[in-house]
């Protein structure tokens, strides 16, 4: 008789259950999770095209006359400026490139002591008060492609951080550059603060 019972129940259960995947498979949707449209990709690489001049980044470092700090980008062989709004999310893992110069096309990622703050679509950032802690905080800036990829020239990421103590006079501590912009890079980076908003534009898969 229990075992009677207990088959009863079995069937039941059998009977009555309704898995997610079969109303999914009924309404004609996938049982995988959908990625978000858009991602982070920051934390993934994205090498400098063969045959292409590497981007150079430098950062400057004043205090703003009100709260802060003001940090200013250097730049060579590299344009900055958003993704167009007509860019899907494949075409923006892609490199692009300004038909004009033949630079890189991107923006920058700023890093506060490892955490990401914002995107840069221009040379210069505020960096409030409020966003360092007492004593040294890490300043890192990358250079990225539209789907956020960071660039890399012989598998080394092209960055730039600073080390700085807001509390001293002369704040800076210390700096690293990957590839910094140098003397004869003068002129090219000057040229890059001529940001454009609407660059032409060419696309070669990584």
């Amino acid at each position: 008789m229990n075992a009677l019972k207990q088959t009863s129940v079995l069937c039941l259960i059998l009977m009555l259950s309704v898995t997610t995947e079969d109303l999914l498979a009924q309404s004609g949707e996938s049982t995988e999770s959908k990625a978000p449209e858009l991602e982070d990709h920051s934390h993934l690489p994205i090498p400098v095209p063969e045959g292409t001049a590497a981007p150079n980044l430098s950062l400057r470092l004043d205090r703003d006359s009100m709260s802060g700090f003001n940090l200013h980008l250097d730049l060579a062989n590299f344009l900055m400026q958003a993704p167009p709004s007509e860019l899907a999310m494949r075409e923006m893992m892609s490199a692009h490139f300004d038909l004009e110069s033949g630079y890189l096309v991107g923006h920058a990622h700023l890093y506060i002591n490892g955490e990401k703050i914002q995107r840069l679509y221009g040379n210069s950032v505020h960096i409030p008060a409020a966003l360092l802690k007492s004593g040294i905080n890490q300043l890192s800036v990358s250079l990225n492609n539209h789907g956020h990829l960071y660039w890399t020239k012989d598998e080394r990421q092209i960055l730039a951080t600073l080390f700085i103590n807001p509390a001293r006079g002369q704040a800076l501590v210390y700096r690293f550059e990957s590839f910094p912009v140098t003397g004869t890079d003068s002129a090219i980076a000057a040229g890059s603060d001529r940001n454009r908003t609407t660059p032409s534009l060419i696309t070669k898969a990584p």
